[in-house]
């Protein structure tokens, strides 16, 4: 039987991801882990992407262990309703490299990357003083940053979804337990899981590996609220189209 295809579903395979949560009283009595999601956790998972959006932002934390010697780790904030954000990054490496941290603010097209050693000089030998950020296209399918930044905008939806679409499917329960105090149900699909609070059914925890990869990339959410993202001044930012020899001396 063919799977009736929705407006989420290609959002979020793309990360081999749908996302369902339950509440009630007792939404997990007489359950196992594996068991198929219920009509009730197909209504949440419809709404849920349309519900981050009515909440207006969440603060975030992201965690990628892409190497066995490398960690990346992402804390900031993000506006679901403009699908833009900013976070502070760090990578802690095992090889005694020192650790490396960047600035970060994107949008659903764009993204903006600061805090880079010798940035600032360069370009001011280049004729822009003052630039602090170097701009450049969002290539979801690139870098792991762009990967994750991809993964952050796809958990909108601008309208709830059929939760008959989303019921043939194919997810299950893997059972409860809390994020940050939070009591939640985690909701599992192939390599991909998400985990949603029992009583507001709002999104806490969302882990998938990025494209063509097979580590995964925790996300966490948390209070739930209007976010709006302050970027920085015009000023201070600089095309990497403008000055290519320099955005490829620095990976862009």
């Amino acid at each position: 039987m063919r799977v009736p295809r929705s407006r989420l579903l290609p959002l979020l395979l793309a990360a081999g991801l749908l996302v369902t949560g339950c509440g009630g009283d007792d939404p997990n009595a007489d359950r196992s882990p594996g068991d198929e999601i219920t009509a009730d956790e197909a209504q949440v998972l419809a709404d849920v992407l349309h519900r981050n959006v009515e909440k207006g932002g969440a603060d975030v934390t992201v965690t990628a262990q892409y190497a066995e010697e490398a960690l990346l780790t992402m804390t900031g904030s993000i506006d679901f309703t403009t699908k833009t954000g900013t976070l502070d990054t760090t990578t802690v490496f095992e090889t005694g490299q020192p650790e490396e941290v960047r600035t970060i603010y994107f949008s659903s097209d764009r993204l903006v990357i600061g805090n880079v050693p010798g940035l600032t000089d360069a370009l001011s030998a280049a004729g822009r003083e003052g630039v602090q950020y170097l701009r450049s296209d969002l290539n979801q399918q690139g870098r792991l940053v762009d990967n994750i930044v991809g993964m952050l905008i796809r958990l909108t939806a601008d309208e709830a979804d059929d939760p008959d679409n989303l019921l043939a499917a194919g997810y299950t329960w893997e059972g409860a337990g809390r994020i940050d105090s939070v009591l939640t149900n985690t909701f599992s699909h192939g390599a991909a899981a998400i985990s949603i609070g029992v009583e507001d059914d709002l999104l806490y925890q969302f882990t998938a590996p990025p494209p063509d990869n097979t580590f995964p990339v925790q996300i966490t959410l948390g209070n739930h609220s209007p976010h709006e993202i302050a970027f920085p001044p015009e000023e201070q930012i600089a095309d990497a189209a403008a000055y290519p020899e320099i955005a490829a001396q620095f990976g862009f």
